[in-house]
């Protein structure tokens, strides 16, 4: 099929609302215009032919709940007026309320939009409204607020364009908007890119060291599959064995001297020198005690036998 034929077959997505009218408008408008009736649309032209097309691509391209809105038309003129009247937004009243919505989208993740591509349709998708309602409501109003509304680490590149001597437009506005978020995002991915490659670098670290004794010679930390004793054959299995026990009986050896030295240590305190120097009678005090003994009766002022 010629791509032409593929163009005019191509139909555009379904209107469901107001959400959704000012895109499929522009879509349809395209579409009507390869049938050659996009004029009996919005002229009282009298084409049967193409007023017969006109409402066969319209009805098409509307949800069910939107048809039960223009089945009772009669001609593509009214239904295109029916729809327009129904979705599209010229009420002098819903400005105050897009001007609201403009001043409170937010380029921010915990807000309105996650990027700056999707802040920047939704800022312009609002001043379109804006204009269709005010035709006279400028273009720079609309670059202005985009401005205005952005996060305190754009404000170098806002200044920079206040203190230009270009005029601003939407176009230009959203130009450089996207080039600086772009320049902004490469960092972020580097720096996600370089974690991520560090924590794949400590997962395989961790693979080099095993937390726990070899079954071959009995050291710790490593595997039996990573062990440098050579043990060639199931031969020499005796060897494996009489290295493992000889091993752990030395790490054993070991942990027994350690605490024999930490008790040795202890008694010794008892006996240290400095016991020596203190005369028979003397008393040490310490307020930790509940009992205080000596064998010498003349050390205390008054004495009690308890029975």
């Amino acid at each position: 099929m010629p791509y032409h034929q593929t163009l005019k077959n191509r139909r555009p997505g379904k209107l469901s609302g107001r959400a959704n009218y000012d895109t499929w408008k522009v879509a349809i408008r395209y579409h009507l215009e390869d049938r050659e009736s996009y004029a009996v649309c919005i002229t009282a032209t009298e084409n049967a032919e193409k007023d017969r097309k006109a409402r066969s691509a319209l009805v098409s391209s509307v949800t069910s709940a939107v048809i039960k809105e223009i089945q009772s038309c009669e001609t593509a003129k009214e239904m295109w007026d029916r729809l327009s009247k129904l979705y599209e937004d010229k009420n002098p009243n819903h400005f105050v309320s897009l001007n609201q919505e403009m001043f409170t989208t937010r380029l921010t993740r915990l807000e309105n939009c996650s990027n700056m591509a999707e802040y920047l349709n939704k800022m312009k998708t609002i001043g379109m409204k804006m204009k269709r309602i005010l035709p006279q409501y400028p273009d720079q109003a609309v670059a202005a607020n985009i401005l205005t509304n952005l996060p305190s680490h754009y404000r170098p590149l806002v200044m920079a364009l206040e203190n230009s001597v270009t005029d601003l437009t939407t176009d230009l506005v959203c130009e450089r908007l996207l080039t600086e978020s772009e320049k902004m995002d490469l960092p972020a991915q580097k720096a996600l890119a370089a974690k991520y490659n560090n924590s794949n670098t400590g997962r395989n670290n961790d693979k080099k060291y095993f937390k726990g004794n070899c079954n071959r010679c009995g050291k710790y930390g490593h595997k039996s599959s990573d062990c440098r004793v050579n043990v060639k054959s199931k031969g020499d299995n005796h060897l494996r064995t009489h290295t493992f026990n000889h091993n752990k009986s030395e790490q054993s050896a070991n942990n027994n001297s350690r605490h024999s030295k930490v008790k040795e240590a202890f008694i010794s305190s008892n006996q240290n020198s400095i016991c020596h120097r203190i005369p028979d009678k003397a008393w040490i005090i310490d307020s930790g005690a509940t009992r205080h003994v000596t064998p010498y009766r003349d050390s205390f002022s008054s004495f009690e036998i308890n029975k």
